[in-house]
C-alpha cells in the first residue's frame, strides 16, 4: 500500500468518525424489485427498514419469490446486513417465501438466534427447495431439503448426506443434479462439487486457480461460490474469487467435458466486481450485479453464456442492486421480467468514498 492510499484511508476514516454513522430512517432502505430487463416498469413489492434481503429466487412457475433476510444489526448503523466490519454475519438468518406481488409473506424457515438458514433455491417443479442449514450443532454445516405442499407450507426435510470430509454451502438442485462449493477438510481444497440428489455420487467438477498466473488458489476466502445449474442442466454458471484481489469474476463450467471459461474478464485494477449469476429460463443469457468499486457505482449486467454482448440493465449512482434473477417463463430480451433486491446506501456516504478513492 502506497503512503498517499494510506492517506486517504486516514482521511476516510476520521471523517467518518466525525459525522453522525445512523441508519436511514425510511421503510425502504432495502426492499425488492422487479421491473422489464430494459428497466421500465419497475416495481417495489417488499420494503424493510433495516433487513437486508439478498439471493432472491423466482420459482419455476413465476408465482413464487424465495429469499435470505438477515437480522444481527451492525452496531454502528442498526443495520441487518450480509457483511459488516470486514466479515459475513449469516446467524440469525431466515427463508424468506412471498408472492411474486409482494403478497403473502411469510417466513418459512424462521430465523433461530445463532443459526444460519440461508442461500436457498427452487428445484426445477418448484415443489421443494434446498438451502444451507446449521440446526444440527453438533455436525458441519449441512445442506437440507423442504418439500412443500400445494398451499406452499413444508411438508416434509430431509439432509442431503454427503461424505464427512465436505463442508458444503451455496446448493442448487436441478433436474437430479447437486452442485454446490465445499472445503475438504482432508487437504483444504476448495471448488466446485456435482452429486445426485440425494447426495450419492460426488465428484468434484471445479478446481480455483488464477486466471493470471494459472497457481491454485489457497486463501480462505477464494474459490467458487453461488453455482446455477443452466436450465438444460448441461452447464453450470459460478463466480471465483482469486487471492488477495477481492474481486469476484464469473465463469462456466461446462459438465460434458469439465472445460471451463471466464466470461467476465475485467483487468484486477479496474477495481470491477461481478457475482452472483443466474440463468435466464430460454439458457440465452445471465444476469448479475456489477459493483465498480473505482466509481463507487452499482449496477445490473447480462452478458451471453458465450461472454458477448455484456450489458448494463440497470444502474443507479445512489443504490446498491443485489441478487438480480429472471421470471423463468418470460424469455431475455428486453421485456423480460426481472426481480432483484436493493439497498438505498446514503448519498453523502458514496460522495464521500468517490472523493476519497484513489
Amino acid at each position: 500500500m502506497t503512503i498517499k492510499n494510506i492517506l486517504h484511508h486516514v482521511f476516510y476514516f476520521l471523517i467518518l468518525l466525525l459525522l453522525p454513522n445512523i441508519a436511514l430512517a425510511n421503510d425502504d432502505v432495502f426492499s425488492i424489485r422487479t421491473a422489464y430487463l430494459s428497466g421500465e416498469n419497475q416495481k417495489t413489492i417488499y420494503t424493510d427498514s433495516y433487513r437486508q434481503a439478498t439471493h432472491l429466487r423466482v420459482s419455476p412457475d413465476g408465482q413464487w419469490i424465495m429469499f435470505t433476510r438477515y437480522n444481527d444489526k451492525d452496531p454502528k448503523d442498526g443495520l441487518a446486513k450480509e457483511n459488516w466490519d470486514g466479515k459475513n454475519h449469516y446467524d440469525n438468518t431466515e427463508i424468506m417465501l412471498m408472492k411474486s406481488d409482494g403478497s403473502e409473506l411469510r417466513s418459512i424457515i424462521p430465523a433461530q438466534k445463532g443459526i444460519i438458514s440461508a442461500n436457498s433455491n427452487w428445484t426445477e417443479d418448484g415443489k421443494s427447495f434446498v438451502y444451507l442449514s446449521t440446526h444440527n450443532l453438533k455436525k458441519r454445516p449441512e445442506l437440507r431439503r423442504v418439500y412443500l405442499n400445494t398451499k406452499m407450507q413444508i411438508q416434509n426435510t430431509e439432509t442431503i448426506k454427503l461424505p464427512d470430509h465436505l463442508i458444503p454451502v451455496d446448493p442448487h438442485l436441478y433436474n437430479d443434479k447437486l452442485v454446490f462449493p465445499a472445503v475438504d477438510v482432508r487437504n483444504m481444497s476448495r471448488g466446485l462439487w456435482i452429486a445426485n440428489a440425494d447426495g450419492s455420487n460426488v465428484k468434484k467438477l471445479t478446481v480455483p486457480k488464477d486466471p493470471e498466473s494459472g497457481t491454485l488458489l489457497k486463501h480462505p476466502k477464494s474459490g467458487d461460490n453461488d453455482p446455477r445449474l443452466s436450465p438444460d442442466s448441461s452447464k453450470v454458471t459460478f463466480m471465483r474469487l482469486v487471492d488477495g484481489k477481492e474481486l469476484w469474476s464469473i465463469y462456466i463450467v461446462d459438465l460434458s467435458n469439465g472445460k471451463e471459461t471466464q466470461l467476465t474478464k475485467q483487468p484486477f485494477d479496474n477495481k470491477q466486481m461481478d457475482a452472483v449469476p443466474e440463468w435466464s429460463g430460454d439458457g440465452n443469457k445471465l444476469i448479475f450485479w456489477t459493483v465498480d468499486l473505482k466509481q463507487v457505482a452499482f449496477s445490473i449486467t447480462t452478458i451471453k453464456p458465450d461472454g458477448t454482448e455484456r450489458k448494463k440493465a440497470l444502474h443507479n449512482p445512489y443504490v446498491f442492486f443485489q441478487s438480480p434473477s429472471f421470471f423463468p417463463n418470460t424469455g431475455s430480451d428486453a421485456t423480460a421480467k426481472i426481480a432483484f433486491s436493493v439497498w438505498k446506501v446514503p448519498k453523502w456516504k458514496i460522495k464521500l468514498r468517490r472523493f476519497l478513492t484513489p
